[in-house]
């Protein structure tokens, strides 16, 4: 998985900010480990002259899967609640959930937070998109090698649920089609042992 980014914004990549786009990648990739239940694949930064100015695109095996758009040093304003007072800001849509919502700058910020509005710095916009991004496309992901290091990391703790089901019962491939079901509804695998005890009744 790539990030491409336009030449407005790399700045988000400067390493010596202490909050910078590769740190908030770091800490994304270890949460969603978590909430998925297998580690991801690196992500690369890199820039691309064809995007426009403040564009970004994530890219999967080379596919597009995601772009937006950010305005580095403003904030973006998401309504709460449908009849929000509109604000003094560049409409625009949020990129990962669809939603209405404003670029403004740090004076408006302030008064678009005592409206009720959910406002949040260009970098948190990315990763919130990039996350969305990952959760959709997680099947796709998941590889053979991860399931068989999921299955060699469940063998140390109970050898007993893999060494009775894989791979007399169900190969790995196979195995990695359930998995990726799981994934597909968002599902997390990372309780293999009881995924693994359930199929092994079945």
């Amino acid at each position: 998985m790539t990030i491409e980014l336009g030449f407005g914004l790399i700045s988000l990549v400067d390493e010596s900010r202490e909050d910078n786009l590769s740190s908030r990648i770091m800490a994304l990739r270890r949460q969603l480990a978590m909430e998925l239940g297998f580690i991801l694949p690196k992500i690369r930064i890199t820039d691309n002259l064809r995007l426009t100015r403040n564009q970004y695109a994530v890219r999967l095996r080379g596919a597009m899967v995601g772009r937006g758009e950010l305005i580095p040093g403003r904030f973006l304003a998401m309504p709460v609640q449908p009849d929000a007072p509109e604000l003094e800001g560049i409409a625009t849509t949020e990129p990962a959930f669809g939603l209405p919502a404003w670029w403004v700058d740090d004076e408006t910020r302030q008064q678009a937070e005592l409206f009720g509005y959910t406002v949040v710095d260009a970098l948190s916009v990315l990763i919130t998109h990039l996350s969305e991004i990952i959760k959709h496309h997680a099947p796709q992901l998941l590889s053979l090698q991860d399931v068989q290091e999921l299955l060699d990391h469940q063998k140390k703790a109970s050898p007993a649920t893999v060494n009775d089901l894989i791979p007399d019962r169900l190969t790995l491939p196979e195995l990695q089609e359930v998995l990726r079901n799981l994934l597909r509804e968002r599902i997390s695998i990372r309780d293999l042992s009881t995924i693994l005890e359930t199929l092994g009744r079945n």
